[in-house]
This record gives structure tokens, C-alpha cells and sequence, in this order.
């Protein structure tokens, strides 16, 4: 029986003690929440945003049922600029308390300056449907009738100067233009000379919500040139502008666009395009979103200097499939892969298209709040239709391993300046079409 009672103290002894430890450990992680809680007030009491912002970060990792703490990351995100960290914020407090006004209210503001008015007016209304103070309700009813009455056209854009050194200019692998925009040269020149391009770009964005519920009227302008030091022949023009509506259902979120573009190729007209552009995106998690696009181009060339085709036209078809995830605030990850199906002629040979198909993972991490880092690296296949004009006894099959890394640089909040190094590395069954290909692209951007 001594034994009996001994053990059984031992036991009671052991699970008290365990229960101590327990509530020793969620002790000093609400302290610890706290401590950052309050440190991070006092730097936005102090309009220290960015550094609120990392101690209210951890204090999430601590308590992230806190309320207040939401709803002040919420604050802090949306004065660095960071509307949508700012807009998950909002949500995770109406989630703890959807009775919380102050958050709906600063949800609205948000949604305002990402340019979703209408989800914004959405929240206004809901925010009007509880118990306010009158003052805040006369308010919240001023910012509704100037919403309706105010045509709310939204202006973006950018201006980016890059420079470029290219070890294997003579492939013409790439302009820097999104494909299909950008010339393709199929054949390899074997002399593989590098040399350097000097390039404009200067983007401008528009967008107005139409009257109908979730539809947004979204136009745009681009415009690129490109300056080959030696390279003369390959100097580019493009002019773009585009057209199209995004229709907000729900989760889903559904882009049409149409767009026009000419090119011109060394101050000679090369090619006049039609694309047509649908995009479907919808959240699979708080963090994670899916996304699928199809393109369909129609591209009209031109005869260039010392051709002998004539002006042709041709079509592309294009897929892409994204997987994006935000693993945290500072850290994110995208797999994306695609297929297109370019028919479109070429002055060295009016039937040579090619299917090509390509899969890449991306990168992106915030360092501090002026530095990042993005990573990329992804594989590529090119095969062509029809016999190849030299090697009769084959068509051609191309494989590629690329990857590039890019440091990013950020100040005055709307200025960049970014260093990114590329490599290509090319395999072929045509020998003259192996080949390895290093860039190193450095540019300065600034939004507006």
C-alpha cells in the first residue's frame, strides 16, 4: 500500500508538473507577443511603418488571434505602400470580429487604392448597416455619393531604362520583349558575338469601373526601344495598345483583352500583330492562387531589308498554367509552365513553325526594405514541323536549361534599380543551332 500511495504521488507530481511546464511555455510566448506588440506601437506612434511592421510580424507569430495587432498590421502594410498585405490584415480581424468597423473601414480604403471600388462600396454599406457614431456615419456616406458621382479613372504607369550586355547577340534568342511581341530569328549565327543594347520602356495603365457590378474597364499603352551598339540590324521599336474588361464573380477573377501591335526591325517595318488575351485567377487558399491564360495572335510580317518574301501573315496560340504561393510576407514562390504553337512565317522560311513548351520555378525574397532577391530556373523544348532547309534529314528539336538571379534595389518608394545575370544553355540536333547564352541585365524603373 506505501507503494501504491508513492507511486501515485510520483504520478500526481509528474502531471502537474508537465501542466506547469506547458503553461510556463504559453506564458512566455504571450509575453514575448507583447513585447513586440508594444514595440512595434511605439515605432508607428512614431511613423515608423516598415519597422512596426517587422515587430508586429512576429507578435503575429506569437498570438495571432489578437485583434488589434490584425488591424494595426493592417495600418502599417497599407502606409509602406503594401495594399495587399495590408488587405489579408483586414480580413484576418473581420474573421476574429466581423463586427469590427475600424478594420471594415480601413478595408475600404484599401480595396479604393487597389481599384476595386466596387467591393470597396460593398463595405461602405456594411459598415452603414451597423451601429456607428453619426459623425462616422455622415462621413462614410459623403465618401459613397462622391464614389457614384465621381468617375473614378485610375491612371499607372512606368518609365524603365536598361542597359544590357548579351555574350551571344547574334542568335537573337530573346529582344527583352514578352513573346510573341518580339522578333524571332530561328537560325543560329555561329560567329556568337556579344554585344551590348541600350533600351527604353515607358508604360502607361488605365483603368474605370463600368457601371455593371464587378466589371472594370482596363486600357493600356506600351512603348520599347532598343539600341544595339554594334548590332544595328537588330535595333527594335514596338508600340502596343491594348483594351479590355476584368469581371470580378466572387473568388473568381476573369481578364478579356484584345491588343494592337506594330513593330519596327533596324527603322524598317517588320511586323503588325492582333492578340487576343483571356486570363482566369481564383484564390485556392489564404496565401495561394491559381492562374490559366490563352493567347491567340495573329502577326503579319512585313518584307525586311534584303528579303525576298513577301508580306505574309500568320497565327500563334498560346497556354500557360501558374501555381503562385506567398509562404510569407516576405517570401514567395510561382511554378509556371506553358505551350504555344507559333505559325507565323519567317523571311527565311515561310513554313517553318514550331511548337515549343517550357516549365520554370521563381523565387522572390525580401531581404530588408530596401533589397530583394528573385531566382528563376526552368526547362525548355522546341520542336519544328517541317525538314530542316540545310540538315534535309531531320527536323529540328531544340532542349534548353535556363536560370537567372536578380538583385533588387528600392528607394523613394517608387524607384528601382535592378541587376539580373541570365544563362541559356541550348541543345540541338542541328549543329549550328547549340549554343550558350549569358546576359546581364541592369535597369532603373520608376512608378507612378
Amino acid at each position: 500500500m506505501k507503494f501504491c500511495g508513492t507511486l501515485f504521488f510520483s504520478f500526481i507530481f509528474a502531471f502537474f508538473s508537465l501542466f506547469l511546464a506547458a503553461n510556463t511555455e504559453e506564458i512566455k510566448s504571450l509575453n514575448n507577443a507583447k513585447m513586440y506588440y508594444l514595440k512595434g506601437k511605439e515605432h508607428f506612434e512614431n511613423k515608423q511603418y516598415q519597422e512596426a511592421l517587422d515587430s508586429f510580424r512576429k507578435s503575429l507569430h506569437e498570438d495571432p488571434s489578437h485583434l488589434e495587432l490584425n488591424h494595426l498590421i493592417g495600418r502599417a502594410a497599407y502606409e509602406t505602400g503594401d495594399f495587399e498585405e495590408a488587405l489579408f490584415a483586414y480580413e484576418r480581424a473581420l474573421v476574429l470580429d466581423p463586427k469590427f468597423t475600424q478594420s471594415r473601414l480601413e478595408k475600404a480604403r484599401t480595396l479604393i487604392a487597389l481599384g476595386s471600388h466596387d467591393e470597396a462600396k460593398n463595405e461602405l454599406l456594411k459598415v452603414l448597416a451597423a451601429n456607428i457614431p453619426p459623425e462616422v456615419r455622415a462621413n462614410v456616406e459623403l465618401l459613397l455619393s462622391a464614389m457614384v458621382e465621381k468617375k473614378n479613372h485610375h491612371f499607372s504607369g512606368a518609365v524603365v531604362l536598361a542597359y544590357t550586355f548579351d555574350s551571344n547577340a547574334t542568335l537573337g534568342t530573346d529582344t527583352g520583349i514578352p513573346s510573341p511581341f518580339g522578333p524571332t530569328f530561328p537560325e543560329a549565327d555561329p560567329s556568337e558575338e556579344n554585344d551590348q543594347i541600350f533600351a527604353v520602356t515607358a508604360v502607361l495603365n488605365h483603368k474605370y469601373p463600368l457601371p455593371q457590378k464587378g466589371l472594370t474597364l482596363k486600357n493600356g499603352l506600351i512603348t520599347y526601344f532598343s539600341d544595339n551598339h554594334e548590332l544595328n540590324s537588330n535595333d527594335l521599336l514596338l508600340v502596343m495598345l491594348s483594351s479590355g474588361v476584368n469581371y470580378l464573380c466572387g473568388r473568381h477573377s476573369l481578364d478579356f483583352s484584345i491588343a494592337w501591335n506594330y513593330l519596327e526591325l533596324n527603322n524598317a517595318r517588320y511586323q503588325n500583330n492582333w492578340r487576343f488575351n483571356f486570363k482566369h485567377a481564383i484564390p485556392i487558399t489564404q496565401r495561394q492562387m491559381i492562374t490559366s491564360t490563352y493567347n491567340f495572335t495573329q502577326r503579319h510580317h512585313f518584307p525586311t531589308l534584303g528579303a525576298t518574301l513577301d508580306n505574309n501573315s500568320g497565327f500563334i496560340h498560346g497556354i500557360s498554367l501558374a501555381w503562385l504561393m506567398n509562404e510569407t510576407p516576405k517570401r514567395s514562390w510561382s511554378l509556371n509552365s506553358s505551350w504555344r504553337y507559333d505559325n507565323s512565317p519567317r523571311d527565311s522560311n515561310p513554313d517553318l513553325a514550331y511548337h515549343r513548351s517550357d516549365i520554370s520555378l521563381r523565387f522572390n525574397q525580401i531581404i530588408t526594405n530596401c533589397l530583394s532577391l528573385s531566382a528563376k530556373a526552368g526547362y525548355r523544348m522546341d520542336w519544328y514541323t517541317r525538314t530542316h532547309l540545310i540538315y534535309t534529314d531531320r527536323t529540328r528539336h531544340d532542349k534548353a536549361y535556363f536560370t537567372s538571379l536578380g538583385l533588387a534595389f528600392n528607394f523613394l518608394k517608387r524607384c528601382t534599380i535592378n541587376t539580373v545575370l541570365e544563362y541559356i544553355n541550348n541543345h540541338s540536333n542541328i549543329p549550328t543551332n547549340e549554343y550558350d547564352s549569358v546576359k546581364c541585365i541592369n535597369s532603373w524603373a520608376t512608378t507612378f
